[in-house]
């Protein structure tokens, strides 16, 4: 399948004598690579956008997935249903293991941040 406007795959890498791993504009993937860009970029990291990312749960108490969470990735790539799980780490309670549900079309996938 033709590529006819590409977007920069995730991770970033390169492909032997390929260039860039590239993937559709709006296709699943891209909706996908965009709420990871999203949720593994803290506000305040991009000068160009101040308003992008992810909030700073860092020193919140757990659970720190709310509402407000899920509303700020959600107007961020409103292409994608999202579906927040959190979990605890059993041995370390100072780890918190986020996984984002993308639903995009018919597709579905799952990142972990």
């Amino acid at each position: 399948m033709a590529i006819i406007n590409p977007h920069f795959d995730l991770p970033f890498r390169f492909l032997i004598n390929n260039g860039a791993a590239v993937e559709e504009q709006d296709s699943y993937e891209d909706v996908a690579n965009c709420v990871e860009a999203i949720c593994r970029c803290p506000y305040g990291f991009r000068v160009d956008n101040a308003n992008f990312g992810f909030p700073n749960v860092e020193l919140l108490n757990q659970p720190v997935v709310s509402e407000d969470v899920i509303e700020t990735v959600s107007d961020q790539e409103p292409r994608a249903t999202l579906l927040f799980q959190e979990q605890p780490d059993a041995v370390d309670v100072l780890i918190d293991r986020i996984t984002v549900e993308v639903r995009a079309a018919t597709q579905t996938a799952t990142a972990s941040t």
